[in-house]
């Protein structure tokens, strides 16, 4: 087992889908700052992006887990180990600092804008915490019965057609999370950005 202590945003968070991945391993959680600014992606997720002229405000974790947890969630942030140029994101150790100015050393999760295919933007709000509470990613907004039918159409070959009902139809062409292509259903761009937060259950 190792402890490590983790600075966590995005759908890690406590309350956001992803958090069962860690919340059995964590040992005390405190809040502090750390280097960098927060930018949203387009369905709602808050990244931490590397700039040391700025502060987020934010909830480091104290994690004791196996290896194999570390592993997993380096591949869940797109973090690639040997070759971290290439990943998704890269990792940090860093200094954060809490409310009385006891400083920690802790592992953040920087993006690499460079390999974003999608842009990113500026969060309204003061604090991005706070900003996730009152306007939710739109994955936590889905119903359970919205959810499992984006699961089905994403995980479908392409060429498959899943039935739907009317009502929910109507609900996820409103969302602009499918696409009629007249014989059969498909996520939109939309839909297939948020079917990469909810297509695998962690």
């Amino acid at each position: 087992m190792a402890s490590i202590q983790l600075f966590v945003v995005g759908s890690l968070c406590e309350g956001m889908i992803h958090h069962s991945l860690i919340q059995n391993f964590i040992v005390s959680r405190r809040l502090v700052a750390v280097p960098g600014k927060i930018l949203k992606n387009k369905v709602g997720y808050p990244y931490l992006v590397n700039d040391p002229s700025f502060q987020v405000q934010g909830v480091i974790y104290e994690i004791e887990a196996p290896e194999f947890l570390w592993k997993l969630i380096d591949e869940h942030q797109g973090y690639q180990a040997l070759n971290p140029d290439v990943g998704l994101s890269f990792k940090k150790s860093v200094t954060a600092v809490d409310g009385d100015g006891n400083q920690y050393e802790v592992w953040a999760y920087y993006i690499n804008l460079e390999k974003m295919k999608e842009p990113l933007v500026e969060t309204k709000g003061t604090c991005w915490m706070e900003e996730l509470k009152t306007v939710p990613p739109l994955p936590e907004k889905l119903t359970d019965k919205q959810r499992s039918y984006i699961k089905k159409l994403g995980a479908s070959s392409g060429r498959d057609i899943v039935p739907i009902d009317l009502t929910l139809y109507r609900e996820l062409m409103s969302l602009e999370l499918i696409v009629d292509k007249g014989r059969r259903l498909a996520l939109s761009g939309l839909g297939k950005e948020v079917y990469k937060y909810i297509g695998v259950t962690v």
